[in-house]
Parts: structure tokens; C-alpha cells; sequence
């Protein structure tokens, strides 16, 4: 399984004290932490732990990921290593590439009425690191069972990038799994999968979309629905069929979409 998470983060968790003088956030205030945790950010980053948690080994998970310069790149990279079943951080070292930006870093502040998120800018990265990534990816070969696009990309990421990712790992002979969990460079990857599924002579793997129906709608110019009502079926049909006549290939390409709706029912 090949998990594409370009867009890294070391995750900072401070949680205030719950009996200090200032239990919530507040702006202009100065505020103690009780606690102080850290590890791992980044959709495709968890996906690949996820995974790890239940019993692929490090052998089976390669996670394709940019990691920044500094303390913090190497004590993320050091997490990962550890969680991905070995602290010799190889397995996290096959499909990365350190950059020369910094690593960002992102802290979520929990407090007694909930948490905030501080998202700290990704890093560029050079046209030689992504030359980087995609010799490690050509070196690999065309060999996975499943492939995970996760999330967004840092600077320096062209929109064709995951589509020229897909186009290494996947083979027009293949039965590769593909799961895209982003929006951002849809047009060009769905292009891509679709001409690949045109080619195969026989098709046991499957491609599937998975985003929320508010990122549906977006995507297809539809009327936005309210983030505290659940979606109707009339939204979310004509949200699918403006999706799919906006998007080129993308009927072609899909076996599935999963949506998401967030404390309601999802849909496939």
C-alpha cells in the first residue's frame, strides 16, 4: 500500500488547566498548560499509522511524504519510524524526502469549551525535492495493491502532481485500489485514472472518492448546504450530477464516491 501524504505536519497538543485561572481561551490572555503532547499531523501521516495499528507491517505501508528541516523534521520523522513498526525509521525513509524549508508545526490548544487550531504555513518545496519524490516512486516500481491520495500539498506542488504519481504506481494491468481523500488536484488525477481504467483488460482493484458533501458541492458549483443540517437526497443528487458533468473523466474513472455529512449519515 502506497500512502501519499505530502503535506506533513509535527502536531503540538497543549491543554490548559482545567482549574487555572483561565480554563478557556482567551484572547490577550496568558494561559498554562497542564499538559503538553506531540506527534504526528497530516491526513495520509495517519492513514498510514492507522494501518499500522491494524497489523500491516512496515514491509506493506510506504508513506510518501516531504518532511522539513530542523528538530522538529526529525523528531517527526523519528515518530513515524516508531509507529510504523521500527525505530530504524526506514520504513518512513523509503518514499521520503527532506526538504530545506522548515517543518511546520501545528498545535491544537484544548481548553474546558473546546479546542483550537493554530496552522502554521507549509514550506516550499524545490523542483529538485519533487523530482526526488518521483524517482523514489519510480524506483518502486508498479507493484501496489492500494493507493491513498491524502489531503492537500505543500508550495511548489503543480496540480498535475498527484495525476503523475498515479500515473507511476498504477499500471494499465494492475488491480491497484485507489482512494482519493482530497480536492485538490481532482481534475488532472481523474483524467489520468480514467485513461488507465480505459486500458486495463480486466479490473479487480477500483477507484473511490471520499470527501464530505459540502466539498461536493463546491466542487460542483452547486448551492452550498448548511454545516448543522443534514444533506437531503435532492442536495446531494444534484450535487453528484453537477460533479460529474463539470469533472472530465470522472464517471469514467470512479467505482465509488463516499460522502461524508458530518454527525449524520454518510453515503456511498
Amino acid at each position: 500500500i502506497v500512502v501519499v501524504g505530502l503535506n506533513a505536519a509535527y502536531q503540538k497538543r497543549f491543554v490548559l488547566e482545567p482549574t487555572g485561572p483561565n480554563p478557556t481561551l482567551i484572547p490577550g490572555s496568558v494561559h498554562r498548560a497542564s499538559e503538553i503532547s506531540e506527534g504526528v499531523g497530516g491526513k495520509g501521516q495517519d492513514v498510514a499509522i492507522s494501518l499500522s495499528c491494524l497489523g500491516m507491517t512496515s514491509n506493506n505501508v510506504k508513506l510518501a511524504q516531504f518532511i522539513g528541516e530542523g528538530g522538529e523534521g526529525e523528531s517527526l520523522l523519528s515518530i513515524i519510524g516508531e509507529r510504523l513498526g521500527g525505530s530504524d525509521g526506514v520504513a518512513s525513509d523509503l518514499l521520503t524526502v527532506r526538504t530545506r524549508s522548515r517543518m511546520r508545526t501545528c498545535t491544537t490548544i484544548v481548553s474546558a469549551d473546546g479546542s483550537t487550531e493554530l496552522v502554521e504555513p507549509s514550506g516550499k518545496v524545490t523542483p529538485e525535492e519533487l523530482s526526488d519524490m518521483m524517482a523514489k516512486i519510480d524506483h518502486l516500481g508498479k507493484q501496489s495493491g492500494a493507493l491513498c491520495f491524502m489531503g492537500s500539498m505543500p508550495p511548489g506542488c503543480g496540480p498535475n502532481t498527484y495525476s503523475d504519481l498515479a500515473a507511476r504506481i498504477v499500471s494499465g494491468d494492475s488491480n491497484t485500489l485507489t482512494l482519493i481523500d482530497s480536492v485538490v488536484g481532482l481534475s488532472p488525477l481523474l483524467k489520468t485514472l480514467s485513461s488507465i481504467k480505459q486500458a486495463q483488460k480486466s479490473c479487480r482493484g477500483g477507484n473511490i472518492l471520499k470527501i464530505n458533501v459540502s466539498e461536493l458541492c463546491k466542487l460542483a458549483n452547486t448551492l452550498p448546504k448548511n454545516e448543522a443540517d443534514c444533506a437531503t437526497s435532492s442536495q446531494i443528487r444534484e450535487a453528484l450530477d453537477g460533479f460529474l458533468e463539470l469533472y472530465e473523466g470522472a464517471s469514467e474513472a470512479l467505482d465509488y464516491i463516499a460522502l461524508t455529512d458530518g454527525k449524520y449519515p454518510a453515503h456511498l
